[in-house]
């Protein structure tokens, strides 16, 4: 008896993050088709990253060097999986050297701005 009411409430706990995730999703699609004008800018952030991202992936490689090809074998992680890794570290660099950028200019615009 105890273990039907902890599948019954594990499986209504399931529902009710499918619920919420996909509320979470659906309502902000529809506010956006909506108010598009107010989205643009939000669209834009997004293609941006998806660019950025995609030069990261441009930039990685799939072959695996020599002194990680056992632990790569361990962890059964594939050249695919590997180039992926590359293309998320790539634009991880890409995104700390453009913050990296803005910060230093921001701070001479205003240092000379005086």
């Amino acid at each position: 008896m105890e273990d039907n009411l902890i599948n019954i409430g594990l499986y209504l706990s399931y529902t009710l993050v499918a619920v919420a995730a996909l509320t979470a999703l659906i309502f902000p699609l529809i506010y956006m088709v909506k108010h598009f004008s107010e989205a643009k800018t939000t669209i834009l952030g997004i293609i941006g990253i998806i660019v950025l991202f995609f030069i990261g992936w441009l930039f990685a490689t799939d072959v695996i060097p020599p002194t990680l090809a056992k632990s790569c074998a361990d962890f059964e992680v594939s050249a695919s999986q590997f180039k992926m890794v590359g293309a998320g570290l790539n634009t991880f660099f890409i995104l700390a050297t453009i913050a990296t950028l803005a910060l230093i200019g921001g701070e001479l615009k205003n240092a000379f701005s005086k």
